[in-house]
């Protein structure tokens, strides 16, 4: 399920961020910006950028409108440096994905038409990055299956997911963000994976059913 995430909802140009570092070096990497270094604020971007837009894709109602929670996510954070504090158990990514889903939540409270804009960008994305005709409209029926699966869970269920394998994070971790206990967001994770797989094989089956009988 992580491979799926980061093939089908990471960003359109799939541009691999460099290795996570160990927590230490990360740890490093904010007190340093906290003093207003920003080399280390870039280098921060660069670890974790790739995991927040996935983290927020399935919430989002756009590819736009998911950059723009991105860069907003990093805004704040950057700006309250001062006041993280690291937790036991806790990666910094942890706290980064949850200002991330915050700014998620309250951008689907004023009412963005997330399903009309996210199924014009699902056919939009792919073919920015250069394939092959075939390949990007593959791609394309692909993204919009798993987001439109996404789209039919419970909200609760979707930032859960959204969280444990778009961004990453362990199911403690999650479960703080979502206010649930780590063994809650594990039986959510293995009954709504089985189920997105499921969906996307019956998808899948029937838009190859679908293309076969359009060959002459």
């Amino acid at each position: 399920m992580y491979l799926l995430f980061a093939i089908l909802v990471g960003r359109p140009d799939r541009i691999p961020g460099p290795p996570e570092p160990p927590e230490a070096e990360v740890q490093s990497l904010v007190l340093r910006s906290r003093g207003g270094d920003t080399e280390a604020m870039g280098a921060l971007y660069e670890f974790y950028v790739e995991r927040v837009y996935r983290s927020v894709r399935p919430l989002c109602g756009s590819a736009a409108a998911t950059e723009d929670v991105v860069q907003d996510a990093f805004v704040k954070a950057f700006a309250s440096l001062h006041g993280y504090e690291k937790r036991d158990n806790q990666r910094f990514i942890a706290w980064l994905s949850t200002i991330a889903l915050n700014g998620a939540r309250n951008q689907s409270a004023r009412g963005r038409r997330r399903r009309e804009l996210r199924e014009r960008d699902a056919a939009r994305e792919v073919t920015e990055a250069p394939r092959t005709p075939e390949s990007a409209l593959l791609d394309a029926e692909a993204r919009g299956r798993l987001l439109r699966a996404l789209e039919a869970l419970p909200k609760r269920d979707r930032e859960v997911l959204s969280l444990r394998y778009g961004a990453d994070l362990e199911a403690s971790e999650v479960a703080a963000a979502c206010a649930l206990s780590a063994a809650n967001v594990r039986k959510i994770c293995e009954r709504q994976r089985r189920r997105l797989l499921a969906e996307l094989t019956i998808r899948n089956d029937e838009d190859e059913a679908a293309r076969a009988g359009e060959d002459p």
